[in-house]
């Protein structure tokens, strides 16, 4: 219960951070836990995957026109928060143009969008 009261938490912070400042406010609030953090780069344990079920579950529920954006920051706060090596990636493709963001845990693709991100070019990585 209270995974899903954090994720929420988080969610609506960013929805109206972003309202209010734009998307370049992202940064600010990235840049605000940026730490060197050591960990066992293969732990993929439990927690990991449960943090994803319940991000995708809500969000996808709340957010419709840029859920990828959404759940992305709230799984970076919350994996970096539990010490995750974690970055957001973010990408363009076209035709047709389209924009993705998604995260990586230990160099690999861990969430989010149906999208491969393989098909995207790489514009800007925050870890």
């Amino acid at each position: 219960m209270l995974l899903k009261l954090e994720v929420l938490l988080l969610y609506f912070y960013f929805k109206f951070s972003i309202k209010r400042d734009g998307y370049a406010a992202i940064e600010k609030y990235i840049s605000e836990v940026q730490q060197t953090i050591k960990m066992n780069h293969r732990r993929m344990d439990t927690s990991l995957m449960r943090i994803e079920r319940e991000i995708e579950s809500i969000v996808s529920k709340l957010e419709r026109n840029n859920p990828c954006i959404f759940k992305s920051i709230v799984a970076y706060k919350m994996l970096k928060k539990r010490r995750y090596p974690v970055v957001i990636k973010t990408g363009i493709k076209f035709p047709p143009f389209a924009a993705h963001a998604w995260v990586e845990v230990y160099g690999e693709r861990f969430v989010y969008g149906e999208e491969k991100t393989s098909k995207y070019c790489e514009m800007k990585t925050y870890s």
